[in-house]
């Protein structure tokens, strides 16, 4: 569902909230994944089928599961035309 970056490290989480814990950084899997991965943030990608909304007051997604995840002020335009209605 989503990965999030702890320095070297990337926590890959699944859509069963189950983690997983890699020693590789968040930009291996930016190049690895399919590109319905997208990164909103310098360490965070979220897998964006699962993407439910966006709240453009807090610039954060908010995924199927109800995790809200901040979206860097660099990328919100990006994400935002990406995913205008």
């Amino acid at each position: 569902m989503r990965l999030d970056g702890n320095g070297s490290y990337t926590v890959l989480i699944l859509t069963d909230g189950t983690e997983f814990l890699s020693s590789r950084n968040p930009g291996l899997y930016e190049t690895m994944l399919p590109s319905g991965f997208l990164r909103i943030h310098k360490q965070s990608l979220i897998n964006t089928n699962y993407l439910q909304s966006l709240n453009e007051t807090n610039q954060q997604a908010t995924l199927s599961d109800g995790t809200e995840v901040s979206i860097s002020r660099r990328r919100w335009p990006e994400v935002k035309q990406r995913f205008a209605a």
